[in-house]
């Protein structure tokens, strides 16, 4: 017989609960997650789930908007950045965890074998993105379900109902209730520049990176789609940049577009929404002969690639893997050009971002490995992490970064890049490329959740703003207490003591529950409905972001 065991979406083992329904909250517009686990004493050779359309009485949010997934446990080489001692983690979410996940490379078309420089390119598993979910389950094995749920736009709030409808090949069939209850608002844009790297190419030159103008443009619909709002290109010719820009913008980014490499005739280019910034230099304090010398070319290539910013009238970027080299830029006798922004090795800094003094110029971002299958690492550095410490942005890396022929990314054991990398890096895919589009993970749910939560908690801060400038005794008592249960909990958010690189464990935290995140952010919604509520008591208008 099975049963229905409770498992937070992130954690990495279900609690010892049973349930008999799934229950959450959204705001218009929101991506809600599930989670639960399957259990059973006996094998189950067969299991088929499947999910109906979430009704009322007067709409209804049907199966296009949502998706479910077995969690796949494998082996990795730890759960840090560099490859260590075997460990089995909850990673890769997939529609069917019984497939084989083949995959290989064919040679390139025009560079193939015999020419000057052979060319390989990957080809992915060919696995089902969609449909209903298939498993089994082994005696007294659980075994995690993700679903998830897309709130449209132009949803009225309500009361939507549900079920998972699960067959097993031992002819017993189950029903588990799904109900999700829309919030009477939508939430707000975060002011903090979120942006990922993305190093996929339409450019068949570049094998490595190299996907199809559609693959390209489902890629950024998925970025966009859990919450970035910027994102890197890698085009080296012009047209094709244009191209990406072009199904950049049509997807819906609307906050800047980062170029990794030089453009020729870059001034061409035409931008209706985005803003560009160059990368003048990646990790160039890195980069060393000795501990006191940079590497003169790299110091060349960074004013040149400066200047070329002056020309264009473009902002400008650099990655740091300490901040103290930032006074390097600040004196012209040395490396001058200051960028624009500075994006900081998250794991090397965090004393500098403890600092609550701030500089305003450059704009200081934080990043990380994202690959690293820490689902709720991701979801506290891009959410209430980033709330606490004021930077002006995240550039987590990266969406997929897959390895050089002839690895394999489903191969954690292999190598990545080892005639160019320094230590024996695991694969960078947060992300894992399928023949028909994307094979998620959790850690990439993870990164979308707290993008959510920090959205949750900018809108909570405009509707704190409001009331208090209507200057009641009752609503500054009311802004008072729930500032201090805000408080209370990012209090406990350290900026310090967070565990990022560690190779075995996969919480940030461990005085902090993985449940715990989930039930923050439903006492930061309950602090919103309050709020609105004061403010529009006739409870008559909806409350699109930003204007409250």
């Amino acid at each position: 017989m099975l049963k229905f065991l409770k498992h937070p979406s992130f954690a990495n083992q279900p609690e010892t609960t049973y349930i008999d329904k799934l229950s959450s909250f959204g705001a218009i517009g929101q991506k809600v997650i599930f989670s639960f686990s399957l259990f059973s004493t006996e094998e189950i050779q067969e299991i088929e789930l499947s999910v109906t359309p979430l009704t009322n009485k007067t709409s209804a949010l049907n199966l296009e908007q949502i998706e479910i997934y077995i969690v796949k446990r494998w082996d990795v080489s730890g759960v840090g950045i560099y490859q260590s001692n075997r460990i089995t983690a909850a990673e890769l979410l997939l529609k069917d965890d019984r497939i084989t996940l083949k995959d290989g490379y064919t040679e390139h078309p025009h560079n193939g074998i015999g020419s000057e420089n052979p060319m390989w390119l990957y080809v992915p598993p060919d696995v089902r993105t969609t449909g209903n979910a298939n498993t089994f389950l082994y005696a007294n094995e659980h075994k995690q379900i993700l679903l998830s749920i897309k709130i449209p736009s132009y949803t009225r709030p309500n009361n939507f109902l549900g079920f998972i409808k699960i067959v097993t090949s031992i002819g017993e069939t189950y029903e588990l209730p799904i109900e999700l209850k829309v919030l009477p608002f939508t939430l707000a844009q975060p002011h903090q520049d979120l942006l990922i790297w993305y190093r996929g190419s339409m450019d068949p030159r570049q094998s490595q990176f190299h996907v199809s103008p559609s693959l390209f443009q489902l890629h950024l619909q998925d970025i966009y789609d859990h919450g970035f709002r910027s994102i890197s290109i890698c085009e080296t010719d012009r047209s094709i940049a244009q191209a990406a820009i072009d199904i950049a913008e049509q997807v819906g980014f609307d906050r800047h577009i980062v170029f990794r490499n030089i453009l020729y005739n870059a001034q061409a280019l035409n931008f209706k929404k985005l803003k560009p910034i160059f990368l003048l230099s990646d990790e160039i304090d890195n980069q060393t002969y000795s501990p006191d010398i940079t590497c003169e070319s790299r110091i060349s290539q960074h004013k040149d690639h400066g200047k070329y910013c002056q020309f264009l009238n473009w902002d400008s970027m650099s990655s740091l893997v300490n901040q103290k080299f930032i006074s390097r830029f600040a004196n012209e006798q040395d490396i001058g050009y200051m960028p624009t922004i500075i994006s900081l090795s998250l794991s090397e800094n965090k004393a500098h971002f403890a600092n609550e003094q701030k500089p305003l110029n450059p704009k200081i971002y934080y990043h990380w490995q994202s690959h690293m299958e820490k689902p709720n690492l991701h979801r506290v550095l891009s959410g209430i992490y980033l709330w606490k410490t004021k930077a002006s942005g995240i550039a987590p890396y990266c969406y997929q970064h897959v390895p050089i022929f002839p690895f394999s990314p489903f191969n954690d054991f292999d190598a990545w890049e080892p005639s160019s990398r320094v230590g024996k890096f695991r694969d960078c895919m947060t992300t894992y490329p399928a023949q028909s589009g994307i094979i998620p993970t959790l850690q990439w749910e993870g990164l979308g959740e707290g993008i959510t939560d920090l959205s949750y908690l900018t809108t909570l801060d405009l509707c704190l703003a409001h009331l208090e400038k209507l200057s009641l005794d009752t609503s500054k008592t009311l802004s008072y207490e729930i500032r201090q249960r805000r408080d209370a909990f990012i209090d406990r958010i350290d900026i310090e003591s967070i565990d990022i690189n560690n190779e075995t464990t996969m919480e940030p935290y461990t005085n902090i529950s993985p449940s715990a995140y989930e039930e923050f952010r439903k006492q930061i919604a309950l602090d919103i409905g309050v709020l609105l509520q004061m403010m529009y008591p006739s409870g008559e208008t909806m409350y699109p972001s930003g204007e409250l």
